[in-house]
């Protein structure tokens, strides 16, 4: 069973660092396939999820190419 990812359940670390946490607990799953399936996730949202569900499709998506292209710029 898979506990809920909450503020209160957070280890202390910083973000990055919590970023490997949740990631490391699954193995052997592709980090990539994983980013195109939540990619995929936020389209559906948008399509076909509620008012809630797009507007968070939308700020994830937003979000992630704020910070590809901040990536982009650094490995220049």
């Amino acid at each position: 069973m898979m506990t809920d990812v909450t503020r209160d359940t957070l280890p202390l670390k910083n973000d990055h660092e919590l970023a490997e946490w949740l990631l490391a607990r699954f193995p052997g799953v592709d980090r990539g396939e994983l980013l195109k399936e939540m990619v995929a996730l936020c389209f559906y949202w948008m399509r076909w999820g509620n008012k809630r569900e797009e507007r968070a499709a939308c700020e994830f998506l937003n979000e992630l190419q704020r910070i590809a292209m901040k990536v982009l710029e650094r490995q220049k």
